[in-house]
């Protein structure tokens, strides 16, 4: 074999071999993109970020309520009312953010209920509830909340408020669940329930 055969064969193997390293380079990147697509969750599901204060106040007609939290590791969250019989005045610490705040009329009777939604400041992503009923225009009590059962998984937890209504979505075991909240009576006040759809 001459020269020029073995140059032609050395050039052969050497653009065989870069071709299929290339190759194998590309299937590297998709399938490295494909995982990050996986753990990445959608926008959808994706917790909004919390602020270093919440503040809001909620006119409710004959009274007001008003929210403030200095969110951190701890949280302190005082939640006051003007304009009821016997004014509501609370000061607690939580290990959770204040994320949003809604007045809606979860059973229909005319009363204002009161939902905050809060970021636990553990890496779970899940969100927790914190709710608030009147008692017509004498007072104010915080609402027991009862959660599913169900395992959440990480990060696709969304709790949102759609008219009256409070609604849960989260990942369980590899399928969508949806929970709404109803107002139940207990044995020490009034429950917040989550009930399946």
């Amino acid at each position: 074999m001459n020269f020029k055969g073995i140059l032609l064969i050395a050039l052969l193997f050497g653009l065989f071999a870069c071709g299929n390293k290339s190759g194998n380079q590309a299937s590297s990147e998709a399938e490295t993109a494909s995982e990050e697509k996986m753990e990445t969750p959608s926008p959808s599901v994706m917790t909004p970020a919390p602020q270093k204060t919440f503040t809001k106040m909620f006119d409710a007609g004959s009274y007001t309520l008003t929210a403030q939290a200095q969110n951190g590791e701890r949280s302190k969250v005082t939640i006051t009312t003007k304009g009821l019989q016997n004014e509501y005045n609370e000061t607690m610490e939580i290990e959770a953010q204040v994320l949003q705040g809604y007045m809606l009329d979860i059973n229909g009777d005319g009363n204002k209920e009161f939902v905050f939604t809060l970021l636990p400041t553990d890496d779970s992503g899940n969100i927790d509830i914190m709710a608030l009923t009147s008692l017509g225009d004498r007072s104010m009590i915080q609402m027991y909340v009862q959660e599913p059962s169900l395992l959440r998984q990480m990060r696709t937890d969304r709790v949102e408020v759609k008219g009256n209504q409070v609604i849960r979505t989260f990942m369980s075991d590899g399928q969508q669940q949806r929970f709404t909240y109803e107002m139940v009576p207990g044995e020490n006040g009034i429950n917040l329930v989550a009930k399946k759809q």
